[in-house]
């Protein structure tokens, strides 16, 4: 199986496209956050299926972390650590309503890099 490097999402399309897009999202479901979760640089985790999520305003970290967990079928050897813009940590009880307006990129979307690491050596 040849593994297939995906571009990000930023560089696959234009700020005006991504803008575009997020404004939509936002007028159809007024009480939803646009989130691309994309995997982090030098890590050996697999990629996710999908990378753009519509979560509630509501929903924390930790429940974006299970969602995730999920898609990636995660061994519970496995951490899943979030970076967001590449480089801030919060805590998983973090509301991503609160990082979204701490860290939302000017196109609409807060962007989050997964990484695993492995907890029990």
């Amino acid at each position: 199986m040849v593994n297939v490097v995906k571009r990000s999402y930023k560089k696959e399309k234009t700020l005006e496209e991504r803008y575009a897009e997020s404004s939509r999202m936002y007028k159809k479901y007024r009480n939803k956050i646009c989130v691309i979760v994309e995997k982090g640089n030098n890590t050996h985790i697999k990629d996710i299926d999908r990378r753009k999520y519509l979560v509630p305003e509501d929903m924390t970290l930790g429940g974006l972390n299970l969602v995730i967990r999920r898609r990636l079928e995660l061994d519970s050897k496995e951490s899943l650590i979030f970076f967001v813009e590449g480089k801030h940590l919060f805590p998983i009880t973090t509301p991503l309503s609160t990082i979204y307006n701490l860290h939302s990129d000017k196109d609409g979307f807060l962007y989050i890099n997964y990484t695993n690491e492995n907890t029990f050596g």
